[in-house]
């Protein structure tokens, strides 16, 4: 009983009272979920953001200030949720650091630089598409779900699929092709 009532005060101070807090120590945390889709999806991109602590990302994914640290550093994988049974993207995956309850640094994971299309939303429920619901990248993209439409030169509004194989690493390429044909071949 004793053992018990020394933890819980442990803990109490560690979280509640303690200068210094380490929330994750898993650092690999933030590309946790890209690591079981690397074969196929290019790596993340990573943008900084600095400010007053609060003000560069007070939201609950992000973590809040805490007013008893000095020292407070949280890695945290894509926050995502089960949705009508689909995986639905919640926010990116980041490394937080906040200083002496003052200053915050903010690694942020989005999606790869590629030419035209840098929608972390997009990116990652497709990745969450192909680790939690399909597993098939051909079958990820094609029932990959958003979608926008295009007025073309008939004045038609074309649905247009918001997907794009710059996402993807050359293997992930050479899969859907392969894969695309099997399909394709097949087919009636």
């Amino acid at each position: 009983m004793m053992k018990n009532k020394l933890y819980w005060k442990i803990w109490n101070w560690y979280h509640y009272k303690s200068p210094i807090f380490i929330n994750t120590l898993n650092i690999f945390a933030p590309i946790r979920t890209w690591w079981k889709a690397r074969k196929y999806f290019r790596f993340p991109s990573i943008k900084f953001k600095y400010g007053k602590a609060g003000e560069v990302a007070s939201s609950i994914w992000h973590g809040s200030v805490n007013c008893a640290t000095w020292f407070d550093l949280k890695f945290c994988d894509v926050f995502w949720k089960w949705k009508f049974d689909d995986s639905v993207f919640e926010a990116e995956p980041c490394i937080n650091l906040i200083l002496f309850n003052r200053w915050q640094f903010l690694w942020v994971f989005g999606c790869p630089k590629v030419s035209y299309n840098e929608n972390n939303y997009m990116y990652w429920e497709a990745l969450l598409d192909y680790v939690y619901d399909y597993y098939n990248i051909y079958i990820t993209k094609e029932q990959f779900g958003w979608v926008s439409y295009i007025t073309n030169e008939y004045g038609n509004e074309d649905k247009v699929t918001c997907w794009t194989d710059e996402w993807l690493t050359k293997k992930g390429k050479e899969k859907v092709k392969y894969e695309s044909d099997k399909y394709n071949k097949y087919s009636i």
